[in-house]
């Protein structure tokens, strides 16, 4: 340990990640207060995730500073963009982390101490999505309408000098994480509501899938295919199909979404497979050649 602790912290994201898991697990008593200037400049929700996630480990060395430290972070981190397994997994961060406080720690941090309302994400209604002081996140920016024949032509330079960190930021950027499950980091934002994505470079060359990102709707798995309600009263209704009970389907148009649609039995005239996929297309235009070179590797 002791020579892990002058390396942290380091001008690696990456290594910064690693060395916070070991140190926690170290036991290191100096872990938690080389950790709260990381958090305290954090801006992304990679890093306002992971950091607390190691930390709820650690029991040595937490000051009521740090504590505050790491709630804030919580804060930032669900007013910035992401799917449903990213919010839950920042709300149960920070159930574990006040479940860890001492009754001298509560009475320290007041309110910050308080376990949030069921269904409450901790961040105050009126602040959502807003951080204090800057702008609300901002959707990705528009690089490139790109085509496969842009992409094909150079695909040869995936497989030689390409960044991992470069990788991660673009499935960041392209948003990948809200639906997949693309790392085994316990702390990388993932989900489960598309096909996982582990292992999908042994499944596909590269070609075919860089095809199946521009074209989501040519192959479609069928346990991700959405259905599409027609409706005696005229109206249509798509999206996943989540249960059916008490003569109702519960649908829900958007994966990313937590909103659900109830439909009665009786008003269904014709259900439809739909032909059209959950992933939408254009994830790439978010990106520059050299992200989706690395995306790709």
């Amino acid at each position: 340990m002791k020579w892990l602790e002058p390396l942290y912290p380091n001008a690696s994201q990456r290594v910064n990640q690693m060395l916070v898991e070991l140190l926690v697990y170290l036991r290191s008593p100096q872990v938690i207060a080389k950790t709260v200037p990381l958090l305290r400049a954090a801006t992304a929700s990679e890093d306002l995730l992971l950091y607390p996630f190691y930390l709820r480990y650690a029991r040595d060395g937490w000051t009521p500073d740090a504590r505050r430290a790491v709630f804030d972070a919580l804060d930032r981190a669900e007013r910035l963009p992401g799917g449903r397994t990213y919010f839950t997994s920042v709300a149960n961060v920070r159930k574990e982390l006040l479940a860890s406080l001492t009754p001298e720690e509560r009475v320290a941090l007041g309110s910050r101490a308080a376990v949030p309302a069921a269904g409450s994400t901790g961040v105050q209604p009126a602040n959502r999505g807003t951080a204090a002081g800057t702008a609300a996140p901002q959707p990705p920016r528009f690089v490139k309408d790109w085509k496969l024949a842009d992409l094909e032509p150079r695909l040869a330079e995936v497989g030689k000098g390409r960044s991992y960190e470069g990788a991660r930021s673009a499935l960041l950027t392209a948003q990948c994480v809200h639906c997949h499950r693309v790392s085994n980091d316990p702390a990388f934002p993932n989900s489960v509501i598309g096909p996982e994505l582990l292992a999908v470079g042994a499944r596909f060359s590269r070609r075919d899938l860089l095809f199946h990102i521009l074209e989501p709707s040519a192959v479609i798995d069928e346990k991700f295919r959405q259905t599409r309600l027609l409706l005696k009263d005229g109206d249509d209704v798509s999206g996943m199909v989540e249960r059916e009970a008490d003569g109702k389907l519960f649908v829900r148009p958007s994966p990313l979404e937590e909103k659900l649609i109830e439909v009665a039995v009786s008003n269904v005239r014709e259900r439809r497979l739909s032909e059209v996929s959950p992933m939408p297309s254009g994830l790439l235009n978010s990106l520059r050649l050299d992200q989706i070179l690395d995306l790709l590797a």
